[in-house]
Parts: C-alpha cells; structure tokens; sequence
C-alpha cells in the first residue's frame, strides 16, 4: 500500500501516544500536546470507556503499555494517573527535539493567537485562523477526590518536569 500526499499537506493528531514515531519518522514535526495531571486524569476518569478504566485503546499499538498498567495494579484511579505518568515520562524524553514543538492545552485559553504564531511559524505554514474549536473544561473543579489529587502529587513527577507546577 502507497500514501500519497501533496507536498503541502499537514495532517494533525491530538494523540499523545504517538510520541513512539519520533524516532520512526525523524524528518516530521511534531506537535506534542501537553496538559495539566490533574486535568488529564479528570477527562480521563469522565470519558468513559478504556480511559476511565486508565487504559488506553485496545489496540496492538497500545497493547505493551495496557498490560503493563494492568499488571502493575488493579486500583483503576491510580492507573489513570500511571497511564499518564507512562505516556508523560516518555514524552518528556523527546520534547527537545528539533522536529517537535510543545503545545500546551491550557495555552489555547489564554494566549491562542500567540500559539498559532508559533505554530505557524514551526510548520512554517502560514494560519490566520484555526480551523478547530477548542473549548475550555466546563468547571474549574477537576471533581477529583483527595485521595485521587494525592496519588497525581505522588506518582506524576513528570508533570513537574513538564512545567506543571500544580504538581509540587
């Protein structure tokens, strides 16, 4: 099977897990979408599905990392906050790449313009507007328990080392 494309084509994925192609596909750029712990534990938890169980989907691309966080415990709210230690850890190995651009998810709220700038200016495809609609979380409580909060500080220590400050 061929994929043909023209040369100006850009497709995008909000995808975290597609952090294992970097090195698959070096000469592509990467837009890594980071977010907050506590918020990206909070959708998990109300997404319903793999996620809330803190699994991603059931598929050969996930398959390593859902036995490992299977394996690892049967608490499903620390395996949300271990799927996103697992996923977070790994990215943050690779985020200083020349072929990637962080882009934070809270940034849409508060600076979008400035973050288009600059993802135009990575891609170097001019945007005057973004074709997506990026709505903040409907609550500023993450509906997330004490205990649920406590496990994020103690297991998420790449959100610390990702700028999240919440965390410490």
């Amino acid at each position: 099977m061929t994929l043909e494309a023209d040369a100006d084509f850009r497709l995008g994925v909000k995808w975290p897990a597609f952090w294992r192609y970097l090195d698959l596909l070096p000469d592509t750029q990467f837009l890594v979408c980071l977010r907050d712990p506590v918020e990206t534990v909070a959708s998990f938890k109300n997404s319903g599905a793999r996620l809330a169980e803190g699994l991603d989907y059931d598929a050969a691309f996930n398959r390593e990392m859902n036995a490992y966080l299977v394996e690892t415990t049967r608490d499903v709210e620390l395996r949300r906050v271990l799927l996103y230690e697992y996923i977070n850890s790994r990215i943050l190995a690779e985020i200083d790449r020349p072929n990637v651009l962080v882009v934070r998810y809270e940034r849409w709220f508060q600076d979008a313009n400035g973050l288009l700038s600059e993802i135009s200016d990575f891609l170097r495809t001019p945007f005057s507007s973004w074709p997506v609609r990026i709505r903040p979380p409907d609550s500023s409580d993450s509906g997330l328990s004490a205990r649920e909060l406590g496990l994020i500080r103690e297991h998420c220590r790449s959100g610390v080392a990702l700028g999240y400050q919440s965390m410490s």
